[in-house]
């Protein structure tokens, strides 16, 4: 594995207990628990049945924190990042389909040439 792909890996799958990340991010155990509840965040359980999250959820849990210290409330802060999300995933998808269109005709044209080859290739006796 790649080093940065190792970094990646390793910093995605780092489990960090509900203690770390109040005190992390600034919000209440009880707070995470209810935001579990109500479906806003996850986190999976240890083996021990504590809760882990990902750096990601921390990301999301400050994300909402700002957003309600803006005046907005849980439920309009969880719409704003769902959306959010949904913009930056539709970009994405949109940046890699340009990218595979841009490269498709090289593609076929590299494909055309395979074919090519193979029909030249004389036929074993």
């Amino acid at each position: 594995m790649k080093e940065k792909d190792f970094r990646k890996h390793f910093i995605k799958n780092i489990p960090i207990g509900i203690g770390e990340a109040a005190q992390f991010t600034g919000v209440t155990r009880r707070q995470l628990r209810y935001w579990e509840d109500k479906k806003i965040i996850f986190a999976k359980a240890s083996k021990s049945n504590n809760r882990q999250y990902s750096y990601q959820t921390l990301f999301k849990i400050i994300r909402i924190k700002d957003l309600m210290e803006q005046g907005f409330t849980l439920d309009a802060s969880f719409e704003k990042i769902t959306q959010e999300d949904l913009e930056i995933n539709a970009e994405s998808l949109q940046k890699t389909k340009s990218i595979l269109d841009a490269n498709k005709p090289a593609k076929l044209e590299q494909n055309k040439e395979k074919k090519k080859k193979k029909k030249k290739k004389p036929k074993d006796l």
